[in-house]
């Protein structure tokens, strides 16, 4: 298993809001081949599969209490994504993935404890952690504290 971040020899600089480049010796300007968007990488708590979600579907409506995956309760309802979570996802400008557990693990080679928010951009790091989104009581603090959050860090 690989270190959760992964880094870029080269000196990766700020370019504007979700935009870097990255500055290769000798060079005044990150270079243009070199420029990157920043993305954010959303993984739940739940593995993928008609059968584990029709576990969690049960879960979620016979003992929300108990349900394990918090950013799944913010962003989900029973019949899908909720519709302002849609608009959210659609307004902010940055590439985004979503992944169940298996799948993200599967696919970098990565862990973490779930759910957890990524920013990715040559390195891969937690932009939000399990704790913090565990704290988070509804969808518009979620909304608007992973725009702080993309803010503070690009």
């Amino acid at each position: 298993m690989r270190n959760a971040r992964q880094s870029l020899p080269e000196r990766i600089v700020s370019l504007s809001a979700g935009v870097t480049g990255i500055c290769i010796p000798g060079h005044r300007e990150p270079s243009p081949a070199y420029i990157m968007t920043t993305s954010l990488i959303f993984i739940y708590s739940t593995d993928s599969g008609a059968a584990s979600g029709l576990l969690d579907t049960g879960h979620k409506m016979l003992s929300p209490s108990t349900y394990k995956c918090s950013l799944c309760e913010l962003t989900q309802d029973t019949l899908g994504e909720k519709e302002r979570w849609r608009e959210f996802r659609t307004s902010i400008g940055l590439p985004m993935e979503f992944f169940h557990r298996d799948e993200f693990e599967k696919r970098y080679d990565l862990r973490f404890d779930y759910p957890v928010i990524l920013r990715k951009n040559g390195n891969i790091e937690v932009l939000l952690s399990k704790e913090r989104i565990d704290s988070i009581t509804n969808l518009d603090d979620l909304i608007e504290t992973v725009r702080e959050k993309v803010a503070k860090t690009s």
